[in-house]
């Protein structure tokens, strides 16, 4: 959370929360449920509120703060439901080649969150971060 609100703060006044989870917390648990519509920092809609964001498919894939889809895995540990889904990179602590963490791709069906896993010491990596 402290590195969404960091990097899309200097840009993007507002609160902003990853789309992480470990064992002991859901990102569905920690985010808010929008009940308007997620976008991305250009306007483009992504999902019209949380029901449509976890229901297995995005109007439009999640863009970076300058409207790009990045190449590399998003880690999450996260099912498309919000739910934990090991493995987390040891509670996403670890950045070891020899630990794994569960991500998603930059698509728009329910790979975005859930695409298997990549070494913690992945480079480059990325995360979500949705403002709340």
């Amino acid at each position: 959370d402290t590195y969404c609100q960091d990097s899309r703060g200097a840009f993007v006044s507002g609160t902003y929360k990853a789309w992480l989870s470990i064992a002991a917390t859901s990102a569905s648990s920690s985010l808010a449920h929008s009940s308007i519509p997620y976008r991305n920092v250009d306007g483009t809609l992504i999902v019209n509120n949380w029901t449509d964001l976890t229901d297995g498919s995005l109007q439009n894939t999640v863009t970076d703060i300058s409207g790009l889809t990045p190449g590399g895995p998003r880690f999450t540990g996260t099912t498309i439901a919000g739910a934990p889904v090991s493995p987390y990179c040891q509670d996403w602590t670890s950045s070891s080649g020899l630990d794994s963490g569960t991500v998603g791709a930059g698509a728009s069906d329910s790979t975005w969150t859930n695409n298997g896993s990549a070494p913690c010491n992945t480079n480059p990596s990325y995360i979500y971060c949705f403002e709340q």
